[in-house]
């Protein structure tokens, strides 16, 4: 198994990050549902794709287990290959 903790960095492969219910959940298998709308979401985290060969990160999230960020648009080719948390901001103490 992949050490985590090391990096901080996830393999796709090995865990997805967690989603809960969005607002429109409550929607899903009545008329008020449209094909915009999505059933779960996740928090936003950060991260890496291959772009073009080369490893790019970005900011994204998940609905109803689909990645969704800008560069993703860019490159629809593109795979997610790990993520991570977005990690606390630097506070100067």
């Amino acid at each position: 198994m992949y050490e985590y903790k090391r990096t901080g960095w996830i393999p796709v492969k090995e865990k997805m990050p967690e989603e809960k219910y969005s607002i429109f959940a409550k929607y899903k298998g009545t008329l008020r549902w449209s094909d915009s709308m999505f059933e779960n979401i996740s928090d936003r985290c950060l991260i890496t794709i291959n772009a073009n060969n080369q490893p790019v990160v970005d900011l994204a999230h998940t609905c109803d287990g689909e990645w969704k960020a800008n560069l993703l648009r860019i490159f629809p080719e593109a795979e997610v290959t790990a993520w991570m948390p977005i990690p606390e901001p630097y506070r100067d103490e």
